[in-house]
């Protein structure tokens, strides 16, 4: 792998993400599609993964009630990581994708901040 200079005049050298084949389109956005064309009076949408009831509210399942139950009766404490996430987890998220000698990473020029999965990243900042 020939290392690339960036705008910046720095060497960036490519990791192995850059030879990776695109993801195939998500089916389950397809579901959606096929939920919305359906004239079918008693279809159920569980294509974006929430049940919705007749008025399109989100009803408390009693399952779910029940966990939230057991979960308030551990009396537990309860905090919040740092602002920019578990380090541990950080650091070994760089070491993956720059690769353990990466001149950025070594030279302390990284910065990276644990999000929320799925699109939650694409709001930081």
């Amino acid at each position: 792998m020939e290392p690339l200079i960036s705008s910046l005049g720095t060497m960036i050298t490519p990791s192995f993400l850059t030879h990776l084949p695109l993801a195939p389109k998500d089916p389950i956005l397809g579901v959606t599609e096929a939920f919305q064309a359906d004239s079918n009076p008693y279809k159920v949408n569980l294509g974006v993964g929430v049940y919705t009831d007749e008025q399109g509210k989100l009803p408390l399942l009693r399952s779910v009630a029940l966990a939230e139950d057991q979960i308030n009766t551990l009396k537990t404490a309860r905090g919040y990581l740092p602002i920019e996430g578990l380090g541990r987890y950080v650091r070994q998220v760089q070491t993956l994708v720059f690769g353990e000698n990466s001149p950025v990473l070594q030279e302390g020029r990284l910065v990276t901040v644990q999000s929320l999965g799925g699109t939650g990243g694409l709001k930081l900042g």
